[in-house]
């Protein structure tokens, strides 16, 4: 199968799921983006990827571990990968030539139910429904856009590198208040995590592709102080905790 050249994000690393994976399953996770179809299908082959990565994989313990992150189809012959259409294509535009052949095969393969508006620019309709809601579609996006600024949220994020690619990220995925007011939230746990206090912080398009992680994040509690930044010692004494939380103190 010859591969078209794709995307790649260079600051998954500092994802929150991907770090935690073990590196064998790291592995296979950049496998599998390499290896799928233009329209983020793979033809699933554990044997040949234990082959190429030099390790056994299992397939049932792949699944557990990348839960949501793929969707077997056609009884497991199949994965689905929704996140990497997001990534290689942003919004899915329908008069796009290239965008076209990806929507033609979602819908041979009978995946139009897990496309939304997350990904596409409009749901995948028959024809006639296509002529119907096409002035209606319109004037929602049109309504959605002066609802939603982008640029807004865009100016209280710390580091604006990748702006192009974060607004599409924006668009695709904040739809309603609801997403708005997460959004938010997730800005401002993520803002304040120690992460940040000590000086990393991602570029604007890497947050903005994988904000939803940060909506329910909370920091782990120090065992000794409680993040209180001081703890009574067994002797009785007042000790100053080795944690950030010490550190103020």
């Amino acid at each position: 199968m010859v591969m078209a050249k794709r995307y790649t994000d260079s600051e998954k690393w500092q994802n929150r799921w991907f770090r935690h994976l073990d590196t064998k399953y790291k592995m296979f996770w950049l496998f599998l983006l390499d290896d799928c179809s233009h329209a983020g299908i793979w033809e699933v082959d554990i044997e040949l990827a234990s082959f190429r990565l030099g390790t056994t994989y299992d397939e049932e313990e792949v699944l557990r571990i990348f839960k949501d992150k793929v969707i077997p189809r056609d009884n497991g012959h199949r994965w689905f990968i929704p996140k990497f259409l997001e990534f290689q294509y942003g919004t899915l535009n329908p008069t796009n030539r290239a965008h076209k052949s990806v929507i033609s095969i979602l819908e041979k393969k009978n995946l139009s139910s897990f496309i939304t508006n997350k990904v596409l620019a409009r749901p995948l309709l028959g024809s006639k429904d296509k002529d119907k809601d096409k002035d209606k579609v319109k004037d929602k996006d049109k309504v959605k856009q002066e609802k939603f600024d982008f640029n807004e949220v865009w100016l209280k994020y710390p580091k604006r590198v990748g702006k192009k690619m974060a607004e599409k990220f924006f668009n695709s995925s904040v739809k309603t208040k609801e997403d708005l007011e997460n959004l938010n939230k997730a800005l401002s746990n993520y803002l304040s995590s120690k992460r940040v206090k000590n000086g990393y912080v991602q570029n604007g398009s890497t947050f903005f592709n994988n904000w939803q992680d940060w909506i329910d994040y909370k920091e782990d509690t120090c065992k000794k102080c409680k993040d209180k930044g001081s703890y009574t010692s067994q002797t009785g004494y007042t000790v100053t905790c080795t944690c950030p939380a010490g550190s103020r103190i």
